[in-house]
């Protein structure tokens, strides 16, 4: 769940998705932003070595993308065609 209280209903778009706050594991095993921020990794690769994720905190509803190296622990999402 999110840490405290939310500006608005950022939790959950417009298709019913609720991103919940996971945080992320860094490169050093360490757990941080857990209820904070709602992390996923694209599955666009930068690089080798990095690739794009999107990340949103709960003190606003933007979202912004970032780069990250590929060993961190990030959620994912999955999607499937409705085709």
């Amino acid at each position: 769940r999110w840490n405290g209280p939310l500006l608005g209903n950022y939790a959950q778009d417009m298709f019913g998705f609720s991103a919940l706050p996971a945080g992320q594991i860094s490169q050093n095993q360490n757990f941080t932003n857990m209820g904070q921020s709602a992390i996923f990794w694209t599955s666009s690769s930068y690089n080798v070595t990095r690739s794009w994720y999107y990340s949103s905190r709960r003190s606003h509803g933007d979202v912004f993308r970032h780069l990250n190296m590929k060993v961190a622990g990030l959620s994912v999402r999955c999607m499937r065609d409705l085709e």
